[in-house]
């Protein structure tokens, strides 16, 4: 958050995967940290459950919380054992509430603006 003065946004890479964020704890983790300006990228893989379950019950915690405060990423170090799969979490996201891919393309969107 250090970097906020200098008109840079900080971005928390695949928070749902850290051992202590937990569907029972992310929103007492997270929250004071989306509330100082940070976005939290999530990884297409943990939203459709390759990463096990409770870090995909996780995933669509944070997601559905703090939607307008999130990104998905790929997670794609290769396209063979990792690949992007960013569509089909975006319409996992969609399948878990109505126009919640949108909220978190335009996130995305005003980031990059």
């Amino acid at each position: 958050l250090e970097a906020k003065p200098l008109g840079y946004k900080p971005v928390m890479a695949h928070p749902e995967r850290h051992r202590m964020v937990t569907v029972e704890t992310y929103e007492t983790l997270l929250a004071p940290i989306v509330q100082e300006g940070a976005c939290l990228q999530l990884t297409a893989g943990s939203i459709l459950g390759l990463f096990g379950e409770p870090v995909r019950a996780t995933a669509l915690a944070i997601a559905e919380r703090f939607s307008s405060s999130i990104v998905v990423a790929s997670d794609a170090h290769n396209i063979s054992l990792r690949a992007p799969r960013v569509k089909e979490a975006y319409t996992a996201l969609d399948r878990l509430q109505s126009g919640l891919a949108q909220r978190v393309t335009d996130t995305l969107k005003a980031l990059l603006s």
